[in-house]
């Protein structure tokens, strides 16, 4: 669901060891994520959500409804 990803191997969580952060270019935007199983958190929005339908919505500022077919449509 995003054009480009990138894992960014040098952080260091602080919390949670599990956490991963994930540099994202969607929508013509760019993203920096903290992920940590299926929760997200933007950075430099420092808003967060959980789960694939509030990541595409999130990423690509789309509704509910729209996202829901996006993941289908892309067989997620």
């Amino acid at each position: 669901m995003a054009e480009y990803t990138k894992l960014d191997r040098d952080f260091a969580p602080v919390r949670s060891f599990n956490t991963r952060r994930i540099y994202v270019t969607a929508a013509g935007a760019d993203w920096e994520l903290l992920v940590d199983g299926a929760r997200f958190f933007n950075t430099r929005e420092r808003k967060g959500g959980g789960g694939a339908v509030d990541l595409v919505m999130h990423l690509w500022r789309v509704p509910f409804k729209q996202a829901v077919k996006m993941l289908r449509e892309a067989g997620a």
